[in-house]
């Protein structure tokens, strides 16, 4: 609190003096100093500045009351005491490499909410204007050097868990700048001064599960930094990682997020098996074009809560895209993965289980399948702008595991047997996975009553995308990755002779509903150069499936329901939309030779 003056007072005080009974309100002597920072006035007026800003980061922060007063104040205003915040930097950045703890503590705080309220703020230039603002032109390269110093060493070492925190955080704060990653030119720091191998030390030692995935999050941030532009050495330091330690961090996790982010979509509807009454009222509910809320939500209610999902915790999918896309090494530990408990689970623990654990596994508890229920959850709500970027890099994370030969061993294991070829081959499955895959809107997939192949459970997530994603603003992009998928399932089955346990009726239910929406708005796709390689891609894929089916399908039935569901919808579909396929490419080579110059 503020020292009240002690001594005779003025005649002037003794005027301002309150009225007997009344008491002065006392500030914060932290309040207080930053009040007048704050209103461009000087609190150091009049005393040793060097003992001043050392006491003043000796004081705890009042992080709410500093954040407070710096929203409410405009751009204009923070340029016009530009000298008062370029001073509370400066010395708040000194004070990070300060020997006294406190200090540091104090310092980084300080840092954080200054930073993020002042990247908060709409500024005409904002790059130029935020440096001008914290240190000016002249001094920027060596104050931010001094800064990002300081964080390497207190994220490397063996400081106090409260001092890696606050620098980790600050460190996200500045990365995390601006809206666009590349266009905050702050990040141009991390580039010169590398902190990986700081931000792996903290990752793999660190037992707070919340932490580790925010230096995942900042690894991710950094890593994505112009990767097109230069050889950003997070990116390449990712690539070239080959640690089991922090591959098993990452993992777990990973798995614990992805497992966060779906339950936040069961906490708002859940989608439990119903008993035989609520089954009922599901279907009438339905008949009558309303969506059944085992919990007795309003479905507009529901429909808005769905819209903010997933949350921040999703940013974690870029970071997890790079691993996928650049190192195979973290992809065999990813598939590999599974939560200790079940891992160190014995025949003896595992109750009336007593099959070989690794074939006994839920898939829920695998890190696999726990993306793949996340991405079930996320494709089938996907219906605002916000959730399309998350929906697209999930389906290209699952195509790049689909397509890597090395993930089948997951999906379906193939034992090898005396005779190696390929048709004395059986399938295995590894893990059996049971996964729980959202139910949430009408139509469902058929519930899987058992443990079934892991490349099932990927079949299934991506019918759901397919089945709740045909509107009119189609994700042309997205189709085409999930077309991709089934078509590397399925010829990769096929070249090592395997037939796949599933409800292939669904399968073809669902392609020919693909391709009889195709027809239905081939006029408003046509111009469409995506669109016309979708339409292209799906008629080829029931052409392989009505050609291979044979050597897929574990039943004839699963074939005789194709040859079914393709007499049903009639052979016309198929042949007016190969006619404006063909047709139009041939449109529009004839106009590239007339006008070569011409797109």
């Amino acid at each position: 609190m503020q020292e009240m003056k002690i001594g005779p007072s003025t005649a002037t005080e003794h005027l301002l003096r309150p009225q007997t009974g009344q008491r002065m309100k006392l500030k914060e002597k932290f309040v207080a100093i930053y009040d007048m920072f704050l209103r461009g006035q000087d609190p150091i007026q009049g005393k040793d500045s060097e003992m001043f800003w050392d006491e003043l980061f000796l004081i705890k922060v009042n992080t709410k009351h500093l954040s407070s007063s710096l929203r409410q104040i405009g751009e204009d205003q923070l340029l016009a005491i530009k000298d008062e915040i370029n001073s509370i930097f400066l010395h708040a950045v000194n004070a990070v490499t300060d020997p006294l703890p406190q200090r540091r503590l104090h310092a980084m705080q300080t840092l954080t909410i200054l930073l993020s309220e002042i990247f908060r703020k709409k500024f005409n230039n904002w790059s130029f204007d935020v440096i001008h603002l914290l240190t000016g032109l002249s001094q920027a390269d060596y104050v931010f050097g001094v800064l990002l110093q300081g964080l390497d060493s207190l994220l490397g070492n063996e400081a106090p868990l409260e001092l890696r925190t606050a620098a980790l955080r600050l460190a996200i704060t500045i990365a995390s700048g601006n809206d666009n990653v590349n266009k905050n030119s702050l990040n141009e720091y991390f580039m010169q001064k590398d902190l990986f191998t700081s931000l792996a030390k903290f990752l793999v030692s660190v037992d707070d599960d919340d932490l580790a995935f925010e230096v995942m999050t900042l690894l991710g941030l950094l890593a994505n930094y112009n990767k097109y532009e230069i050889q950003n050495p997070y990116l390449i330091q990712l690539a070239d990682l080959n640690d089991d330690a922090i591959f098993h961090k990452m993992s777990m996790v990973l798995a614990h997020k992805f497992d966060d982010m779906q339950r936040d979509y069961t906490e708002v509807m859940d989608d439990d098996d119903p008993s035989t009454v609520s089954r009922v009222a599901s279907a009438l509910s339905y008949v009558s074009g309303m969506l059944w809320n085992p919990k007795g939500q309003d479905t507009t209610s529901t429909g808005a809560t769905f819209a903010f999902l997933p949350n921040g915790k999703a940013t974690v999918l870029l970071v997890f895209y790079d691993l996928i896309h650049n190192n195979k090494r973290f992809l065999r530990v990813f598939l590999n993965y599974s939560t200790p408990e079940l891992s160190m689970a014995t025949p003896q623990t595992m109750g009336d289980k007593t099959e070989d654990p690794k074939n006994s596994l839920d898939g829920k508890d695998t890190a696999l399948g726990s993306f793949l229920s996340f991405v079930s959850y996320l494709s089938q709500h996907n219906r605002t702008p916000r959730t399309a970027p998350y929906t697209q890099l999930c389906l290209i994370i699952v195509q790049i595991i689909v397509e890597d030969p090395s993930s089948y061993q997951h999906l379906c294991i193939i034992p090898q047997s005396q005779d190696s070829t390929p048709t004395t081959r059986a399938l295995r499955a590894n893990p059996m996975a049971s996964v729980r895959l959202c139910r949430q809107r009408q139509p469902v997939l058929p519930k899987a009553k058992q443990a079934r192949p892991m490349a099932a459970v990927v079949l299934d997530v991506v019918l759901g995308f397919l089945k709740h994603n045909m509107k009119k603003k189609l994700q042309v992009d997205c189709f085409r990755i999930a077309v991709a998928i089934i078509f590397a399932l399925a010829s990769r089955f096929r070249s090592l002779r395997v037939r796949l346990p599933y409800h292939w009726a669904e399968m073809w239910n669902t392609i020919q509903g693909l391709v009889k929406f195709l027809h239905a708005n081939a006029t408003g796709l046509q111009y469409n150069i995506e669109a016309r390689d979708l339409i292209a891609e799906a008629i080829d894929l029931v052409n392989y499936f009505a050609t291979y089916g044979d050597l897929l399908m574990p039943d004839p039935g699963s074939l005789y329901a194709l040859y079914y569901e393709i007499v049903r919808t009639g052979i016309d579909p198929f042949i007016e939309l190969a006619k404006e396929w063909i047709d139009f490419t041939c449109q529009t080579a004839l106009r590239r030779q007339d006008h070569p110059n011409r797109p």
